[in-house]
């Protein structure tokens, strides 16, 4: 598949993950009683049902699940750590005392940590030519920071709002070493399938749901914990309706379309794609009038880091183009080849050779 064609299907497989990631800042006040975290193991737990089932009614349990050497379940379970499970109760504690539009800015710097983290191991870029990609990225945020300072809706003198945004910068660390982790992850098992290893993050990364709730009760977000104390009532069902629907799609599904998102994009763009979850998420915050007051500076901020992708893509492009362009090609190479060996003189026979020989 030509380059260009491999980075447009790349693209499309992260823009269907980071609209079924979108899901995850509805407002979810129809849940009530219950909480955030709640909801979130709700939703681990039937995601992990879900992979278990997929994997059993494929036919491939035994080749997922037993005949599996340590080291994948190794790395998937931090893999799903870092990316699934602890990432999102940082996360809902950085939505918590601080807001959406905070938290999902923090969390767009993902785009600038990724690409400075793969271009230290891949070394795709001179460094001088990623300023302006991180530069753009840098002024979106800012931007959409300000405007909420501006507005009254973050201030830095708040205790709650400091430990907001020490969760979100740990989320942004956690989901950063994900993305750069994760893509090194399937660049090593090349003829691993891509359903495989969404199946074994999911259930490997389960793993560390007990240890959270025994968390829970003393972590900021305890409040948000009542998922064992609550009467069954109508919002249980509520609940586990919503809990099933953020299983299926904010984590079996767009997980599965993000990893082979990674297949097809070079390690440059696989954390510059993150980006594409920002408009839809300040779409959803517009929708329910979060911040209308300081929209248009929301709003040229989100232009100014989806110009951050589109810099990386042209700088992707050109490096690509510059290497094939040096690169002499293979028919080149075997023209020059048959004159350097049409110019040689032919070997002359040995004097008294038999001449059968």
């Amino acid at each position: 598949m030509p380059n260009t064609r491999k980075v447009f299907k790349g693209l499309l497989f992260a823009l269907a993950a980071c609209a079924l990631w979108s899901t995850l800042y509805i407002h979810t006040d129809f849940i009530a009683p219950y909480g955030t975290a709640d909801l979130a193991i709700v939703r681990f737990l039937f995601s992990t049902a879900l992979a278990l089932s997929v994997a059993v009614l494929s036919g491939n349990a035994r080749r997922l699940l037993v005949n599996r050497p340590y080291q994948d379940w190794l790395s998937a379970g931090l893999l799903g750590f870092l990316g699934f499970t602890g990432y999102f109760f940082f996360l809902a504690t950085a939505i918590k005392y601080t807001s959406e539009v905070i938290t999902v800015s923090i969390i767009g710097m993902i785009a600038i940590v990724t690409m400075v983290a793969n271009n230290l191991i891949y070394k795709e870029f001179p460094w001088r030519s990623i300023v302006l990609p991180v530069f753009l990225a840098i002024v979106g945020v800012a931007l959409i920071v300000g405007a909420q300072i501006q507005s009254g809706q973050f201030s830095l003198r708040d205790m709650r709002g400091c430990l907001g945004l020490a969760s979100a910068t740990i989320a942004l660390a956690m989901w950063s070493s994900y993305q750069v982790l994760n893509k090194r992850a399937l660049l090593k098992r090349p003829l691993m399938p891509t359903e495989d290893w969404t199946l074994l993050t999911l259930i490997a990364g389960a793993a560390a749901l007990p240890l959270l709730i025994l968390m829970l009760p003393f972590s900021p977000v305890a409040n948000e914990f009542g998922l064992f104390t609550q009467p069954v009532g109508a919002p249980t069902l509520a609940l586990t309706g919503w809990g099933f629907f953020l299983a299926l799609g904010a984590s079996l599904l767009s997980l599965y379309a993000w990893n082979t998102a990674q297949t097809y994009l070079p390690p440059a763009l696989s954390g510059q794609s993150v980006v594409l979850l920002l408009p839809m998420v300040f779409g959803l915050g517009w929708h329910y009038g979060r911040f209308s007051q300081s929209s248009m500076p929301i709003g040229i901020g989100i232009v100014f880091l989806l110009g951050s992708v589109g810099a990386t893509i042209m700088l992707r492009y050109r490096v690509a183009a510059r290497a094939s362009h040096d690169t002499p090609s293979l028919k080149s190479v075997e023209e020059r080849k048959g004159r350097y060996q049409s110019d040689m003189p032919l070997p002359q026979k040995p004097i008294g050779a038999p001449g059968r020989f």
